[in-house]
């Protein structure tokens, strides 16, 4: 697994072009208090339905045979304890400072992601061709909280291939991770990889339910802030993810990168924490739906900003669209990122 993971690492000079560019399709989303004309879809995304892709016709050279008879087969990781010391931990590799988080009592928002990693891993390596490892990207992240992660908690996570679904540019992987307390599901996240270059012989399965809104925008919110120069090292040993173009300088730049990187779940927590501070910092918990792609890398001691807008209010809940871009460059970091909050 471990070969796997740094393979699919491989090659990554264009990480993350794709999700700007290239975009995940997924049809008309929703549209609401003055959405874009003629494609009005006032629908909540509590009645939202994964949406079959239709294959479209082939215009590209290379296509491969994904594995797509362990499509569903089921990875777990059980019994994984919710310690406050793991809690705090990865609040401090992601520079939080609201005291909920960082004593441990409560988990950031994006430590849903570790509970469930290495099943998250094993369920995209199971799908995709070993050769073909060193052309996947991370594209599309999507949380859903069902409620908060208290320490204490006992999580056991199940990941699974939901999707395989050939674009005009290469192939979407949808990896559906669970985790349950108890039998209680506590968290649900869809992380969507892109295999560049290669399209699938065949399609099969859905994407997640679309939760974009298209709204007028309200005034905007901009939250700003910065990654530490051993940021990647902190979230490294806090996360379980030590992947060589997060800490070793001299392989990111063998692989086409002008250095090491951060990771893509670690600028999610700082766009999370954006959200939280600007949409609930009364009650984090009130954070219902998470989701975000992923455009261009951060670096270590790069500056973040992060831009709030309120676009919707459907039943019970706010909409609020998120964007993250380098602050001296304004190069896209995250784009077309979402947070639901309870009102």
């Amino acid at each position: 697994m471990a070969a796997w993971v740094e393979q699919s690492h491989a090659n990554l000079g264009d990480v993350g072009v794709w999700c700007a560019n290239e975009a995940v399709d997924r049809g008309e989303g929703y549209e609401v208090n003055g959405g874009r004309p003629g494609r009005r879809r006032p629908h909540p995304p509590s009645g939202a339905r994964p949406r079959q892709v239709p294959e479209r016709e082939n215009d590209m050279t290379d296509t491969a045979s994904f594995h797509l008879d362990r499509m569903n087969e089921a990875f777990a990781v059980d019994g994984f304890a919710v310690t406050r010391d793991r809690v705090a931990a990865f609040a401090a590799a992601t520079n939080e400072h609201r005291h909920v988080y960082t004593s441990g009592e409560i988990a950031p928002p994006v430590f849903a992601v570790v509970p469930g990693f290495e099943a998250t891993v094993a369920a995209c390596a199971a799908v995709v061709p070993d050769e073909l490892a060193k052309s996947v990207v991370h594209g599309e992240q999507i949380f859903e909280f069902h409620r908060p992660i208290a320490s204490g908690a006992v999580l056991d996570s199940v990941s699974r291939c939901t999707g395989v679904l050939a674009k005009s540019t290469g192939t979407l992987v949808v990896i559906e991770t669970t985790s349950h307390e108890r039998g209680e599901l506590v968290v649900t996240q869809h992380m969507i990889c892109f295999v560049r270059g290669v399209r699938a012989e065949e399609s099969r399965g859905a994407l997640p339910p679309a939760h974009e809104v298209y709204g007028r925008s309200e005034s905007a919110k901009q939250v700003p802030d910065k990654f530490d120069l051993d940021q990647t090292q902190r979230y490294a040993e806090a996360s379980g993810d030590h992947m060589p173009i997060h800490l070793d300088e001299k392989f990111a730049r063998s692989v086409g990168l002008p250095g090491v990187i951060i990771h893509g779940f670690c600028t999610l927590a700082f766009v999370a924490r954006a959200a939280v501070e600007t949409t609930c910092s009364d009650d984090p918990g009130r954070l219902r739906t998470l989701r975000a792609r992923f455009a261009t890398p951060g670096r270590p001691g790069e500056q973040i900003v992060t831009t709030v807008k309120r676009a919707a209010v459907i039943g019970d809940s706010e909409f609020f669209e998120l964007d993250a871009v380098e602050r001296t460059s304004g190069r896209p970091l995250v784009v077309r990122g979402m947070a639901q909050v309870a009102s």
